[in-house]
């Protein structure tokens, strides 16, 4: 009977009778549709057709139109029939073609790069695939509660990740979602075309790497070398964890769907499992990254910087442009490269000058009145509630960097950037066999770690931190002293600090006209 229907949906497509319709036979069958292949005349096809439960969880609609937009790109497989209001499609079969091999590194790497080429693309549609949007659906098509007794505590971390992977800067665009091996088809030349595009539409396209992952049932191992695949082991730790974090997603994602798939008898018992143990194994590795990730940032740029002469008795030291940017520009975008957006910049000299910063960069300006007749202790004084309870790093506004790898996007620990050095005559520290500091000289010293004026601290220290500066300064009143003097010398028992080590030259302090000259031929 089955055949009966197939045979005449073939006929009404191809106006062809039934003796046309040349070795009818299933093809390989799907988690969402059947398909079946047959020929007319010496051309092969292939039929397919939507699954029982399916209509609840495709939009035809917006398939055929990821479904043209990718063909015309010479991305999918051709369409020769596509019907959006039930679903049946028809496209060309491909000869000789085989299915890509999750274990080939070879065929994955063909694959990787055909995504990738899609990706670059950038194409658009007006369709959103929404994570949040279709774990609520799927949970609500299951009508029922999940086999999985922990469920409600491990949605709670789902949610905390979206919120987390939404936050960072990324590309929209066309992203295939059902980015699983099967869908990627290699023909006798090797040449991929992606076929299957039901679940598409605009999202991260970093996206399709962790489905990619979760559909071949890679361990951490696989998943690590699929990514370094995509991106030519080119990637950062960041980009590396939000990965992670698609992977923890889409696994809860997909355990729902095929909760509810189940519904209608299809037995994905193995597969839903180990949607579900990507889901519980990968979320507490983002967590914990989150847990200590740089949240915000201080910017102390509030003095005039005196030693530059000249060049600051109109400009604020932090504004005076190096290589035709002004310092402060370039300190901020290598923030902002690392993913740190909240970014607090402490203003005293000439305060007025750094307000289009503020649209420019969406950072926030702090005041410190006492700039003129205080130490930096003063900028966080008034900056003290902008770190409290925060991952925080603190800066100076002076600086250039080698690169923005220089900048940690996560805190382990407390810690101050330093580089070995055998001899400086500024700040130097001391650690035991630990790493941890043991002893600082503000005059310099020999064989030893140079102090730079970036430092990072954890959420419990930062507040500590915050809470000693407003002690000294206000209750104390010591105004002359350094803000690093507080944990350094003042309340150094309070502290265990430890060094993030950096090479001579990763980060350039201009704080002298000689400085300044050095770095920019032009000033000379």
């Amino acid at each position: 009977m089955q055949n009966r229907n197939i045979v005449e949906i073939i006929k009404k497509i191809f106006s062809c009778k039934t003796e046309d319709i040349l070795e009818l036979k299933p093809a390989k069958k799907g988690m969402t549709n059947d398909s079946f292949i047959f020929k007319i005349d010496t051309k092969r096809y292939i039929l397919r057709l939507p699954g029982n439960g399916t209509n609840k969880l495709i939009n035809r609609q917006q398939e055929f139109i990821s479904y043209q937009l990718a063909n015309s790109h010479d991305i999918s497989d051709n369409i020769v029939y596509m019907e959006p209001s039930s679903g049946i499609k028809v496209t060309e079969y491909i000869e000789n073609a085989r299915n890509c091999d999750p274990f080939s590194k070879y065929e994955v790497s063909l694959c990787m790069d055909k995504l990738k080429q899609m990706h670059k693309l950038n194409l658009q549609v007006e369709h959103k695939f929404d994570l949040l949007q279709k774990i609520n659906y799927y949970e609500k098509l299951r009508n029922a509660k999940s086999k999985y007794k922990d469920y409600d505590t491990v949605k709670q971390s789902i949610l905390t990740l979206i919120e987390f992977v939404d936050s960072l800067d990324k590309q929209y665009c066309l992203s295939h979602i059902d980015a699983v091996h099967d869908n990627f088809l290699l023909d006798e030349y090797d040449n991929v075309k992606i076929i299957d595009w039901e679940y598409s539409g605009m999202q991260d396209p970093h996206i399709d790497i962790a489905m990619f992952a979760v559909y071949a049932g890679y361990n951490h191992e696989q998943l690590n070398e699929l990514i370094d695949i995509y991106f030519k082991n080119d990637v950062t730790d960041e980009l590396i964890i939000k990965i992670y974090a698609y992977v923890a997603i889409v696994g809860f994602m997909w355990s729902n769907w095929c909760e509810y798939k189940a519904q209608y008898g299809f037995d994905f018992e193995e597969y839903a499992q180990s949607q579900w143990n990507y889901a519980i194994t990968y979320a507490p590795i983002v967590l914990e990254y989150i847990s200590k990730r740089v949240e915000t940032a201080i910017i102390v740029a509030a003095g005039k910087g005196v030693r530059l002469g000249i060049y600051t008795t109109e400009t604020p030291k932090p504004l005076i442009k190096v290589h035709g940017r002004p310092i402060i520009e370039k300190e901020i975008e290598v923030l902002i490269a690392r993913g740190i957006k909240d970014i607090n910049i402490v203003v005293g000299y000439k305060k007025e000058q750094f307000e289009y910063l503020k649209d420019k960069y969406k950072v926030s300006l702090i005041y410190n009145p006492d700039f003129d007749k205080a130490n930096n202790i003063s900028s966080l004084y008034y900056a003290r509630h902008k770190f409290i309870n925060k991952n925080t790093i603190i800066m100076d506004g002076d600086l250039l960097f080698s690169s923005p790898s220089i900048i940690k996007q996560t805190i382990p620990y407390s810690c101050y950037s330093a580089f070995w050095t055998e001899e400086t005559k500024e700040w130097a520290l001391y650690l035991n066999n630990m790493g941890k500091i043991i002893g600082c000289n503000r005059d310099g010293g020999k064989d030893c770690l140079e102090l730079k004026s970036v430092s990072y601290w954890t959420r419990t220290d930062a507040t500590l931190l915050s809470n000693l500066i407003a002690q000294v300064y206000k209750q104390q009143k010591r105004t002359d002293v350094y803000w690093d003097d507080v944990p350094m010398f003042i309340h150094f028992d309070k502290f265990n600090l430890f060094v993030h080590h950096i090479d001579d030259g990763d980060i350039i302090e201009i704080d002298t006209v000689e400085d300044l000259q050095t770095i920019d031929k032009s000033y000379k």
